[in-house]
């Protein structure tokens, strides 16, 4: 199991962009095992073993074309900020479920 960040460019009023589409497509992709979104143009996405920050990026990229985002790999075992506890209980009880 890998989890992923996925950070999109805050969206313009004028720029098309869907967050709902983006949303429901990224969210119900296949490999996609779970997903956190507690904080605007940012997910967590637990997918597994054999997906890698390429094609998250890859797939990513086919929904939202050129607008910029980043891709990386999310470490639950070294992390912190300031967070809803809803976030931080989400985090702690997938990185147990999952053995992240």
């Amino acid at each position: 199991m890998r989890a992923y960040l996925i950070v999109t460019h805050p969206g313009q009023l004028l720029d098309g962009f869907d967050e709902g589409a983006f949303h429901k497509a990224l969210t119900t992709a296949k490999g996609v095992l779970s997903w956190w979104h507690y904080l605007p143009n940012a997910y967590i996405i637990l997918v597994a073993d054999d997906v890698n920050a390429t094609s998250v990026s890859d797939y990513v990229q086919s929904i939202i074309g050129a607008k910029h985002f980043l891709v990386t790999r999310f470490n639950p075992w070294d992390h912190n900020g300031w967070l809803p506890k809803e976030a931080w209980d989400w985090i702690n009880e997938n990185r147990k479920k999952y053995s992240l």
